[in-house]
């Protein structure tokens, strides 16, 4: 993403909204969450997900990182810990609704 004065603002709202955001139910955040993304994330092409073999070798190095996230923020993320999370013809998961406050 290029760092220009719009993406930047952009960012800002992001990183700002979530914080409210955490104060309402997930389809409301979609709401305005979407549309930011998607300005944010202009120009790019769409993402390929890896292959679930290549994030299954990936996993390892950031176990460690995510368990820490998971005890400083009190909120749960082992679905980031899923090598097939993201594997094509797998139901796209709602990972705001399985973390606790």
């Amino acid at each position: 993403m290029d760092n220009t004065r719009v993406n930047a603002a952009l960012r800002y709202l992001l990183r700002t909204g979530a914080g409210f955001g955490q104060h309402f139910p997930v389809p409301l955040r979609k709401v305005f969450r979407g549309p930011l993304l998607t300005l944010l994330q202009r120009g790019h092409g769409r993402r390929i997900p890896l292959k679930p073999e290549d994030r299954a070798a990936l996993l390892p190095a950031f176990a460690d990182d995510i368990a820490l996230l998971q005890e400083v923020t009190g909120q749960r993320y082992d679905d980031w810990l899923d090598a097939d999370r993201h594997a094509p013809g797998r139901p796209a998961s709602e990972p705001d609704t399985a973390r606790t406050r």
